[in-house]
């Protein structure tokens, strides 16, 4: 062992090693614990992710459940387009009572509502009753056309005639 004559003063070590060599160790140690902590996380999250993948996959009993409700769902569809569309014909009848004159009958009726006309034949009292027939028909705003044909005098004095009625489409809707 050497004597010294001359006591050595102790070296002192600056104060911002140890905060440096804190800071690292803290770091050092928050990273450690950091990485568990994502490591457990992630694998959490990569099994509810599998769980989900397979609640997503459908069974069979799922899939033709599923087709099912499809085809009804494109009748329901099918059948509300066919409803949307659907003209009130009947109306057609009330229309040609109220249109028909006291002394007018009606004894042959032909009705295509593609062409919106009305076919009839008929029977009039006179020619005068006739004329009165088709100025009520002319008044109606729902009618477009009126073609009278075939007027001829029936057996018993009667005036029978045939009418071709063109309506308009709001003829279907009152």
């Amino acid at each position: 062992m050497a004597i010294e004559i001359v006591p050595r003063p102790k070296i002192k070590i600056p104060r911002w090693v140890f905060i440096a060599l804190a800071i690292f160790v803290i770091s050092l140690l928050g990273l450690t614990i950091s990485y568990f902590y994502f490591d457990k996380s992630s694998e959490e999250l990569s099994q509810e992710i599998q769980e989900k993948e397979k609640a997503l996959i459908k069974t069979p009993l799922e899939r033709a459940l599923e087709e099912d409700i499809l085809s009804k769902e494109k009748k329901i569809s099918s059948f509300s387009n066919l409803i949307l569309v659907h003209r009130k014909s009947f109306n057609i009848f009330n229309f040609l009572e109220k249109v028909c004159h006291p002394q007018v009958s009606f004894s042959e009726f032909d009705f295509t509502s593609q062409k919106e006309l009305i076919e009839v034949e008929g029977q009039a009292t006179s020619f005068v009753v006739l004329g009165q027939q088709i100025l009520i028909l002319k008044k109606e705003e729902s009618i477009k056309k009126i073609n009278l044909s075939e007027v001829s005098i029936g057996k018993e004095g009667e005036i029978e005639f045939s009418l071709q009625l063109t309506l308009g489409p709001q003829s279907f809707t009152q």
